[in-house]
């Protein structure tokens, strides 16, 4: 699960995508394993230790939702057969190292970084990690909205400097040959 620093579940509802390279975010299983654990779910992947960009759980959450926090939880639980124990076989298919890569990212960018989450203990039961993830400083400026450029400018000189929607800094100025004191600003809404 993946939770705000204030414990409120960004994983638990259904506009959260799911998804492992081995099974499509259509089928069940993936939502199942990033939703609240229970015993006896069964959800399996093969893990591939030479592809090392690949991810096996991808948790894809809408940015709207997000709602510039920039500290998360992360709370990973080991499997455990419905009886709530596990036997040597099973104990032995836990992953012991996990790797948390927390990525933001919108139209101005990308932010993200990296967590390691090492599981030990007995695995003859559930072990539960909490780990904390803190987005760089700078993933702030990706909650905000970006003016795009018009598409054709004629008879004028644009020199776009930043194009947030709240600190918008873009120069204009007449061409040659042409008068006047035009203004820059940032459209109301969409498209306006």
């Amino acid at each position: 699960q993946i939770l705000t620093s204030n414990g409120t579940c960004l994983t638990c509802s259904d506009d959260t995508v799911c998804s492992s390279p081995s099974h499509p975010a259509e089928e069940s299983a993936p939502k199942d394993v990033c939703s609240e654990a229970k015993a006896g779910k069964k959800f399996s992947w093969r893990v591939k230790s030479s592809a090392v960009d690949e991810s096996d759980i991808i948790v894809e959450v809408p940015l709207k939702k997000v709602n510039h926090e920039q500290h998360y939880r992360a709370q990973i639980s080991t499997a455990v057969e419905a009886t709530g124990k596990n036997d040597d076989v099973h104990k032995g298919r836990q992953v012991t190292q996990w790797s948390m890569t927390a990525v933001i990212a919108s139209q101005g960018g990308v932010a993200w970084t990296k967590v390691p989450i090492p599981m030990n203990g007995d695995f003859g039961g559930v072990i539960q990690k909490t780990v904390f993830i803190d987005l760089p400083k700078d993933s702030e400026d990706l909650f905000e909205d970006t003016c795009a450029s018009p598409y054709k400018v004629e008879n004028y000189t644009v020199t776009e400097h930043l194009l947030r929607k709240n600190r918008l800094n873009v120069e204009a100025s007449c061409s040659s040959g042409f008068q006047g004191d035009p203004r820059v600003e940032p459209c109301a809404d969409d498209g306006l």
